[in-house]
C-alpha cells in the first residue's frame, strides 16, 4: 500500500472504430484503501466533456456525474473502494452528442430525466449492473451508437484540427492549423468553438498538459529538458503554465502523478 495508506489506479481504453469520431476514450479510476476517511483528489483539465459512473459497494454509493468543460483543476474527495467508469467525448463531436453548446454544460450529479435525456436516461441503471470496465465500456458504446451520429455530421475541419493538435501534442500555432485547413483563422476559431465549447488555443493548452504528464510518466526527465521538448521558452514558462492549469508547481505536479498507478494510456 502507498505511504499515505491509499493507492490510485487509472487506465484508458480507445473506442471501437464505429464510434471513434465521437469518443476520445474510456477510462477507469479505482481507489485502494482500508481507511474510511475521505481522500482528497484532483482532476486536471482535459478539454473534454465527459460522463462517469461512480460506485462504492462498501459505502453503498452510486453517483452518475456529468462533467462539463473546465480550464481549472477540479477538486473532490474519493474513498477506498471507489470505482469510476467514464467516457470522454471527442471535442470535435461534442456539440453533436450533447445537442447544445458544450460550454453551457455544467458539472453536476444527474438524478433526474431532464438533463440531456437523449444521452443520459437509463445509462446509470445499466452501469449499475456492470461487473467490469469492459462491460461499462460496452454500455457507453451502445448508447453512443444509438444516437446515430454519422461521421458526415462532424465538422471535418474541426476533426482534422483535433488530430493535428493530438499529433503535435498541443505544440502548434493556431494560425498554422488554420492555414493547413485552408480557411481563415477567424472562421477556424468560430467553427472550433461551436463544436467544442473551447477556443483552439484553450484546447491545445489542455492537450499539452496531458502530453507533458504522459512524457513524465514514461521517462525520467528534468524540467529544463521537458520545457524545451514541449516548445516552451524556458523552464520558468513551463512552470507558469502548469501552475495556471493545475495549481501545482512542477515538482508537486510530478509527485501527484506518482500517486497514481497508470496503465494503457491513450497517447
Amino acid at each position: 500500500m502507498h505511504e499515505n495508506d491509499f493507492k490510485f489506479h487509472y487506465k484508458e481504453h480507445p473506442p471501437k472504430a464505429e464510434i471513434e469520431h465521437l469518443v476520445f476514450g474510456f477510462f477507469e479510476f479505482k481507489v485502494e484503501s482500508d481507511s474510511p476517511k475521505p481522500i482528497p483528489h484532483e482532476v486536471f483539465p482535459d478539454g473534454c466533456v465527459s460522463i462517469l459512473y461512480r460506485q462504492n459497494k462498501k459505502l453503498d454509493l452510486e453517483i452518475f456525474l456529468l462533467k462539463g468543460l473546465s480550464l481549472e483543476t477540479f477538486h473532490t474527495e474519493v474513498f477506498g473502494g471507489d470505482i469510476h467508469w467514464g467516457v470522454r467525448f471527442s471535442p470535435s463531436a461534442c456539440a453533436e452528442i450533447l445537442r447544445c453548446d458544450p460550454k453551457n454544460v455544467p458539472t453536476k450529479p444527474v438524478f433526474d430525466n431532464d438533463t440531456l435525456p437523449h444521452l443520459l436516461v437509463g445509462v446509470s441503471k445499466q452501469l449499475s449492473k456492470c461487473q467490469s470496465f469492459a462491460e461499462a465500456t460496452s454500455v457507453y458504446t451502445e448508447k453512443l451508437r444509438s444516437l446515430e451520429i454519422p461521421v458526415e455530421k462532424i465538422d471535418k475541419a474541426v476533426a482534422k484540427a483535433f488530430k493535428i493538435i493530438e499529433e503535435q501534442k498541443g505544440e502548434i500555432k493556431i494560425a498554422e492549423i488554420a492555414e493547413s485547413l485552408e480557411i481563415s483563422r477567424r472562421q477556424f476559431e468560430r467553427r472550433f468553438r461551436k463544436c467544442t465549447g473551447l477556443t483552439p488555443k484553450q484546447f491545445a493548452r489542455t492537450y499539452r498538459l496531458r502530453a507533458t504528464a504522459i512524457s513524465l510518466l514514461e521517462k525520467d526527465m528534468n524540467w529544463a529538458s521537458r520545457a524545451a521538448e514541449m516548445g516552451f521558452a524556458d523552464q520558468s514558462h513551463l512552470s507558469h503554465e502548469l501552475e495556471n492549469l493545475t495549481g501545482r508547481n512542477p515538482k508537486a505536479f510530478k509527485k501527484r502523478l506518482e500517486d497514481i498507478d497508470y496503465e494503457d494510456l491513450i497517447k
